[in-house]
């Protein structure tokens, strides 16, 4: 049996490497308390390579998640944060990989969520029977900025309707996901 901190990187090197984690997982570190008001910034998305979509479409899916996202925590705006970090010339590879507790103080941010759409099938729109279900896989990661270890993470992969857009088909899959994550949690 794994330890809570092991299953983790378990869940996540599994979905990374095959995609063989189960599709409705939600994994805490072992390392979580809560605390009032997590303060998270998100990411734009990162879209799957058949994806045809701009730059633009990844920061819409975030801000999406984001919105779902502001009934458990306060959700900073990402282009704030963004234009901060280069005026402290910080990359944001900093944040990901543990910036330290001062610079997370001085950015005011307790966690950056990473997210990306790994897999995504559109639905065929048409008469009755003709019509067939598309299929999206999203997950995310919220890394503690102090330290950049893995504070929690998600996979899910679900149906959407046939005339279902991208946006419109992961935005349901947030809206499931809002109401089942922790809420409130820094690190121990």
């Amino acid at each position: 049996m794994l330890r809570p901190g092991w299953a983790a990187v378990a869940v996540l090197l599994c979905a990374a490497i095959s995609g063989c984690a189960s599709t409705d997982q939600i994994v805490v570190s072992h390392r979580m308390v809560p605390k009032s008001e997590a303060r998270i910034a998100v990411m734009p998305v990162a879209l799957p390579a058949t994806e045809k979509a701009g730059a633009a479409e990844g920061r819409t899916i975030a801000s999406l998640y984001a919105t779902e996202l502001l009934r458990s925590y306060e959700v900073l705006d990402w282009e704030r944060l963004e234009r901060t970090l280069a005026a402290k010339n910080a990359p944001v590879d900093t944040l990901l990989s543990g910036a330290g507790p001062a610079l997370a103080k001085d950015l005011g941010v307790d966690g950056l969520l990473v997210g990306e759409v790994y897999t995504w099938t559109p639905g065929k729109p048409g008469f009755w029977i003709l019509a067939k279900k598309g299929r999206v896989g999203f997950q995310a990661r919220l890394i503690d900025v102090a330290s950049g270890s893995v504070l929690w993470s998600v996979n899910r992969v679900r149906d959407t309707e046939p005339k279902d857009s991208l946006p419109v088909g992961v935005s349901r899959v947030f809206r499931d996901l809002a109401s089942e994550m922790p809420s409130k949690l820094t690190p121990y």
